[in-house]
């Protein structure tokens, strides 16, 4: 990546965050290894999906989809076609499984359960933790693999503030809530508006 020009993604969401080569690496090495691939290849990769990016002139903010079909592209184009495959089969099965995940609240059983969103999760640890958006959206991501890793597809909002408190205690962010303390914390699910 040009020193000179910093390059910043998309999100689903509309949020925007700096392109990450770590994260493409990430991406690549877990299509690699559910093909059967050596994950060596994956920095290199990673880095050259990263130098394409920055020479295309005409996507100056990619968007997230436009980063996933460069990393299947390479993949392809590569001699790793069924590591691409792999990477479109798992972005298929995080997507149905984020879509039946429902949160609901044991003050108001008679409200409707409400849909996961990472997005309200990133919302939620940037203002009532105080904790920046690049953080607040690695510590969402990392709370919602846990829910899917434990098969959850119903949770309490009561739950899923102790995962958030759990896991900002975990990477020693949970001191910035201190700052917060006697402010009255609304569940998640009982916030729509945040999205």
């Amino acid at each position: 990546m040009s020193r000179h020009r910093r390059l910043w993604v998309i999100k689903v969401d509309g949020a925007s965050e700096p392109f990450c080569i770590p994260k493409v690496q990430r991406c690549v090495n877990r299509a690699l290894r559910e093909a059967s691939f050596d994950p060596a290849p994956a920095m290199p990769l990673a880095k050259a999906i990263a130098a394409h990016l920055a020479q295309t002139r005409e996507v100056e903010r990619p968007q997230t989809e436009f980063i996933f079909q460069c990393v299947h592209g390479v993949l392809a184009e590569t001699g790793f076609r069924r590591a691409a495959e792999a990477l479109v089969r798992h972005r298929d099965k995080r997507s149905r499984v984020r879509e039946q995940i429902r949160i609901f609240r044991f003050d108001a059983p008679a409200l409707e359960p409400a849909a996961w969103s990472k997005s309200a999760v990133v919302a939620t640890v940037q203002t009532e933790y105080r904790v920046r958006p690049s953080v607040a959206r690695v510590v969402a991501a990392e709370i919602e693999a846990k829910i899917v890793l434990l098969g959850y597809r119903c949770l309490s909002s009561d739950l899923l503030e102790s995962l958030i408190r759990n896991e900002l205690s975990a990477w020693g962010l949970l001191h910035s809530f201190r700052a917060c303390e006697g402010v009255e914390c609304a569940p998640i699910a009982a916030r729509p508006d945040i999205d």
